[in-house]
């Protein structure tokens, strides 16, 4: 009885003993589970910060990119862990959002427009507008005094999203008033226009005197002669619009012209090419060294000269350069010139003609000739696609 007694409690002891164990087990696994979760956790928490620094520099480079567009810059909520209640995205596949942006903008312009016109229409700007003969010409995002077609002076507009409304009067001859609109001064934009108004008359008329001055140049027996020696006639007198400049060209046909000269009228100064003069003498002197040095060529000698420097210049490659050593070929670097054609020749070591290459000069046309001059066939059909059977040659290749 007392060994079976002892049986039992051994077997409870070994029984505790297990479970022990494999509490101890369990306990050790729980805490490695826990310690590898909470790494976890701080990894995906890092994470998140990273990705929220990274949307926060990408927000901010967004809006410098939108400011340095013109465009309105926007606000970004990019909060961890804070709800907020939705709202629709504004996207640029948003057509709504576009349409009341579009009504928006032009109404912003519609006021900016009225607040400047409130200006002009004032009594003494209308008053100085009807005195001094300029009218008054409105496009959209442009207002303009206009006299015989010169803007006289032009007003930008506020601009958008502007507080203060402030705008800017330029003359024709580039001066600049700006205008705060907080406590616009009408007597100081009218006294500005009045003080702006005779300079510019002034300097207008001398540009007349000075358009005489160029057009007396132009017919001059001297300046006739030298363009008459280059087969070069006189246009007829070309005025850009606002008044910007005076244009004449010296042609050697309809379509093809060789130099062009003129005045411009802002600066006052004549102009040949993109040289400037500051008096008639200097202008004389510098169109009569640029007639001597003028470009004579006709628009079929100017496209002959083209085909002839492609076609020297693919002759330059280096891989077909050494294919003309293996064949002893050598390319003469005169060209020869018949009534019709110019000639590129083929020589062989000893400087006979093996044969040709030929422009027509009527039409540009390139053609292979032999020795003898005979007509072999037109270039283009060296042009053509190759069958892809057939062995291709390279310039860049090496010749066999």
């Amino acid at each position: 009885m007392i060994w079976i007694e002892r049986r039992y409690i051994y077997l409870a002891a070994l029984v505790l003993g297990i479970l022990l164990l494999i509490g101890g087990i369990f306990i050790l696994v729980t805490n490695r589970l826990e310690k590898r979760l909470l790494e976890e956790l701080k990894k995906t928490q890092h994470t998140l910060e990273r990705i929220k620094e990274n949307e926060l520099l990408l927000a901010q480079d967004l809006n410098h990119a939108r400011s340095v567009l013109g465009l309105n810059v926007r606000t970004y909520d990019i909060l961890l862990g804070e709800e907020k209640e939705p709202f629709p995205e504004k996207t640029v596949s948003s057509p709504l959002f576009q349409a009341v942006d579009t009504i928006l903008s032009r109404k912003e312009q519609q006021e900016r427009e009225a607040f400047l016109m409130g200006i002009l229409r004032s009594p003494e700007v209308v008053n100085l507008i009807k005195t001094t003969g300029m009218e008054l010409k409105r496009e959209p995002g442009k207002i303009e005094l206009q006299k015989k077609g010169i803007p006289y002076f032009s007003f930008t507009l506020p601009m958008e999203k502007s507080k203060d409304n402030s705008f800017v009067v330029e003359s024709y001859l580039g001066s600049k008033l700006l205008a705060d609109a907080k406590g616009p001064s009408i007597s100081r934009i009218s006294s500005y226009l009045q003080e702006q108004v005779p300079v510019l008359e002034a300097h207008l008329n001398r540009m007349q005197q000075l358009k005489s001055q160029l057009l007396s140049t132009c017919t001059k027996t001297r300046i006739q002669s030298l363009a008459l020696e280059k087969g070069l006639f006189l246009s007829k007198e070309e005025e850009s619009a606002e008044g910007i400049h005076l244009r004449y060209q010296l042609k050697a046909e309809p379509t093809l012209s060789k130099l062009e000269l003129g005045l411009q009228y802002r600066k006052g100064v004549f102009f040949v090419e993109k040289a400037t003069f500051d008096t008639v003498g200097t202008f004389e002197e510098g169109l009569a060294q640029a007639l001597r040095n003028a470009d004579t060529r006709t628009s079929k000698e100017m496209r002959l000269d083209s085909i002839l420097s492609s076609l020297r210049a693919q002759m330059k490659d280096t891989g077909f350069q050494r294919y003309l050593q293996s064949k002893r070929i050598v390319i003469s670097e005169r060209e020869r010139d018949t009534e019709e054609y110019r000639f590129i020749d083929l020589l062989e070591d000893k400087g006979n003609r093996i044969g040709s290459i030929g422009i027509l000069k009527a039409r540009g046309e390139v053609s292979l000739f032999d020795k003898d001059g005979v007509f072999i066939a037109s270039l283009k059909m060296f042009t053509l696609s190759i069958p892809l059977q057939e062995k291709k040659k390279s310039l860049n290749q090496d010749s066999p």
